[in-house]
Parts: C-alpha cells; structure tokens; sequence
C-alpha cells in the first residue's frame, strides 16, 4: 500500500475506510489484550459495562502507544517517505511488540502489583481493593480460605 500523498497545503488527506480501520485496530487491539490480562491476573474484577469497558480498551491503548512513541514515529516516517519496505523487520517487529509483547508484560504486572501490600492499600483508599472487586458479600466468605457458615 502505497503511502498518501500531501495536498497543495501540505496536510494529509482523510484516511480511507481500509487506512481507518488499521488506525482503530492499532489502538484498540493493545489494549484489549492489556486489559484481558489484567482482569485475569487481578482477582475478582468484574466484567465491566460496554462503554466503560470501550474506554478501559482505548485508554490503555493509548498508554501503551504513547510509550513506544519515538519507535512509532520512525515507522510512520518510513511509511510516508514510502520506505517501509526498507525496514520491513523493523516494522514487523514494532507490531509484534505493541499488539501482543508490551500488553501483556504490562497486563502481567499490573496484575501482580495488586497482590503487593503497599499496592493494594493505597487501593484500598481509593475504593479499588480487593473487598471492593468482590462482585458480592457470597463470594468474598467462598473465597476464603478457612469454612464459614452464612445465615441468610
């Protein structure tokens, strides 16, 4: 795919539906994936809603692009200096790294930060600890480790 071109202005035209749907799956992909990794990792997060979910997704997407800005721009410059094929595994290896590498590492230890104490009392401040997680007073006494009667 050949890059555009700039108009008489110097600005770059509208992306075009295919070019779209690249930029959205780019952005949305990572975070997905950091974001699945995480509720996994992290016991007893609830599955949120769809647009609060949407904006977990994007916001962590956006996190992760903004850390590998300085690698993005040099793809992006090569893309529109029509030289991506010259670094062809450089770019393969940029996408491998923000769509699956970096999410996950990221998810992983997102996750197992909870589980440090320090962590999880400043959580638990902020109404984000692990008896807030818990989806319902029943399943925090199931998850405990000793038995426990519950009188309804």
């Amino acid at each position: 795919m050949r890059p555009p071109r700039r108009d008489e202005e110097g600005t770059l035209p509208v992306p075009t539906t295919i070019e779209a749907l690249v930029i959205v799956a780019l952005v949305l992909s990572p975070g997905y994936v950091f974001t699945q990794i995480a509720r996994r990792v992290i016991a007893h997060v609830q599955e949120p809603t769809d647009v609060r979910f949407l904006l977990t997704i994007i916001t962590a997407g956006t996190a992760i692009h903004a850390l590998v800005f300085p690698w993005t721009t040099r793809i992006l410059d090569a893309y529109l200096s029509d030289r991506v094929s010259d670094r062809r595994w450089e770019t393969y290896a940029w996408a491998v790294v923000i769509e699956f590498i970096l999410p996950l590492g990221l998810g992983i230890v997102a996750g197992r930060l909870t589980l440090d104490c320090r962590v999880e009392t400043l959580l638990d401040t902020n109404g984000l600890g692990y008896i807030d997680r818990m989806p319902s007073a029943w399943e925090f006494v199931l998850r405990r480790p000793n038995p426990r009667y519950v009188r309804f």
